[in-house]
């Protein structure tokens, strides 16, 4: 019918330049074509149609394939969670898509035209402008460069810049392609993991008794603090050559390895025991080992508190991740891109893929998914579950998987998928975009372990363990702390411990030095253990031993103080004192008598000897 409008239609005088239509070859292949089409007049009546064609079915496939790839392109970039972008020689956007709406608070049309600096933190957009000019006039790529932006609401946040050259035919520099990706929330855990770190070791290091780990397969410290250093004559840098019990008596060492296999082995072993040491000159000391057993870097270990019978104190330690601009973004992306069919075979993977798990492309293409051992049997079964209600249009967020790379290594990948439907809303094709996140996960493990270590410690420590916020207020209370001072958690969190725990004579001192501690971090008695004076719940006054330390948290200046109670030691003393004033007493008194004793003795030596002379003369 087509073709019998058009004749039609030239039969009446109109001519048809560039149509499109489809013809039939003689071994039945359709062909698309496209040509002129006029007519023959004779005596002005219309004679025949006159045409020329050219086969363009080749011109055809070439557009699909345009049309398909552009597509392909468009669902990457709605599907990848960081922001894909394109500017000109003056960095100004020509080309915006992904997440610019959720991470910057822009939708990308709004960004065509805008400067790319004009987005960066105002303390970095020169610094970053003059670094990238550096780049631009050596064409050179930008890889894994950190800076920070700020969204539309103000909210300032840290990313990661990878970026490409983009030339013309001629090799001139016309722009750059690349991503922006939200690190945020890895800088967070990062900065977090560091203040629990130095929250750890300044409690550790700064404590007066003797913390250490040691290996009780090797009998070789693993850590050592300083005060157990200090007290075995221990250097910092040869710690971890000493064999433990080579400090344990000989009458004691099998005991003590005997406890050691015990605990191991779970069985039930008293919690401390007194050892004999001796230490390097030779002197020889009694303490008493509080000991438990720990998983460090993966092996059973033993943790141990040595606390001298003179100080009776315990304490225990736990502070226990179109065609080139397609490839570009697809070869580019820093995360792992696989595309599957609808029946899990991979048919495209990018360069990341062989970059992080070790498989090249062509030995992954073409194989199903399922039959590769790049996932574990588990893993599998979940890919099948969050298959099946992806295709049942359930939404799939993110989540978890780990990898098998080709050497064998573990690796964790944050899987996040979309499903690409064709015009008759059936799968064409799945993409799987694969973030690493292993080493996020091992930040997140190492904050939660250094957290529970630091809890763990001041739960089971013998002294009060008090931390201060720069105003003086209390923000954190042990069970220690709640025994000596008689306060619960609920009654002293808040509160200004001057005001609570020190007797009304010595606050004005106290507070001067924190206006100091508040600016600096430092102060008279930050770093020394000290002897004060302490008020309890019942407001009876004890003497109390305090050692005073410093660490920023959250970019303010805390102070961790450990307070042990000297009442005992401070009452033998004064009995020491008076034993030894009752003894100078009674040690003039026998020296007094003795000498009179003497002296009389003399006198009746003499008093017999007159008389033996008067005796003599009256014979």
């Amino acid at each position: 019918p087509h073709c019998m409008n058009i004749i039609r239609e030239v039969s009446r005088g109109k001519t048809f330049e560039r149509i499109e239509t489809v013809f039939v070859t003689k071994d039945g292949r359709e062909i698309y074509v496209e040509g002129s089409v006029n007519g023959r007049f004779i005596d002005g009546k219309f004679f025949s149609t006159r045409s020329i064609f050219r086969d363009i079915t080749e011109r055809k496939k070439m557009e699909e394939r345009l049309r398909a790839l552009g597509r392909r392109l468009r669902d990457i970039a709605m599907n990848l969670g960081d922001v894909i972008w394109e500017v000109d020689t003056n960095w100004n956007y020509v080309y915006v898509a992904g997440k610019a709406r959720q991470m910057l608070g822009y939708a990308p049309k709004e960004l065509i035209g805008r400067n790319f600096f004009d987005f960066l933190h105002p303390e970095e957009a020169i610094k970053v402008a003059s670094v990238f000019d550096d780049f631009s006039s050596q064409k050179r790529p930008i890889v894994d460069f950190e800076s920070r932006v700020v969204s539309r609401d103000g909210k300032e946040l840290h990313v990661t810049i990878n970026a490409r050259p983009v030339l013309s035919k001629e090799g001139d520099l016309i722009g750059y392609r690349g991503i922006i990706r939200d690190i945020t929330y890895q800088k967070t855990i990062e900065h977090r993991l560091k203040e629990s770190e130095e929250l750890f070791r300044t409690l550790v290091e700064s404590s007066p008794v003797g913390i250490y780990i040691y290996d009780p397969f090797e009998n070789r410290f693993i850590y050592a603090n300083p005060a157990i250093r200090k007290e075995l004559g221990l250097d910092e840098i040869d710690v971890k050559n000493v064999d433990v019990l080579q400090h344990v008596s000989p009458e004691f060492r099998e005991n003590l390895k005997k406890r050691i296999r015990d605990r191991l082995e779970g069985k039930e072993v008293p919690g401390s025991c007194e050892v004999e040491v001796v230490l390097p000159d030779g002197q020889r000391r009694w303490i008493e080992l509080y000991t438990s057993v720990v998983r460090y870097k993966g092996k059973p270990s033993m943790l141990a508190t040595a606390i001298d019978l003179t100080e009776r104190k315990r304490l225990e330690e736990e502070l226990k991740e179109k065609e080139e601009k397609y490839r570009t973004i697809f070869d580019g992306s820093p995360e792992a891109i696989v595309v599957l069919d609808q029946n899990g075979i991979i048919t495209e993977v990018n360069g990341r893929v062989e970059e992080w798990l070790g498989y090249k492309k062509e030995e992954v293409v073409g194989k199903n998914l399922l039959s590769l051992s790049v996932i574990s049997e588990k893993g599998k079964e979940e890919v099948i579950r969050n298959f099946k209600e992806r295709f049942q249009g359930k939404e799939i967020p993110p989540y978890d998987l780990h990898f098998i790379k080709k050497n064998g290594e573990i690796l964790i990948g944050r899987v996040q998928g979309a499903l690409v439907m064709d015009e008759e809303n059936q799968v064409k094709m799945i993409i799987a975009m694969i973030t690493d996140v292993t080493e996020q996960r091992r930040y997140e493990e190492r904050l939660i372990e250094s957290e529970e270590r630091f809890r763990t410690i001041s739960a089971s420590a013998w002294d009060a363990i008090i931390i201060l916020d720069d105003e003086g207020r209390i923000c954190y209370w042990n069970k220690a702390a709640e025994r000596i001072f008689g306060y619960k958690p609920e009654e002293i969190l808040g509160k200004d411990l001057h005001k609570v725990l020190a007797p009304e004579k010595f606050r004005r001192g106290y507070e001067k030095g924190m206006n100091e501690f508040r600016r600096t971090g430092k102060g008279p008695v930050i770093g020394k253990t000290i002897e004060i004076n302490a008020l309890r719940r019942d407001g009876t006054e004890f003497p109390a031993e305090l050692s005073l330390s410093s660490v920023k948290i959250r970019g303010r200046w805390h102070a961790v103080g450990i307070i042990r109670d000297i009442t005992e030691r401070k009452q033998m003393e004064k009995k020491l004192r008076e034993k030894i004033e009752e003894l100078e007493r009674y040690k003039r008194l026998t020296v007094g008598r003795e000498l009179r004793m003497i002296e009389l003795k003399k006198r009746i030596r003499e008093l017999e000897e007159e008389l033996a002379m008067v005796r003599r003369k009256n014979e």
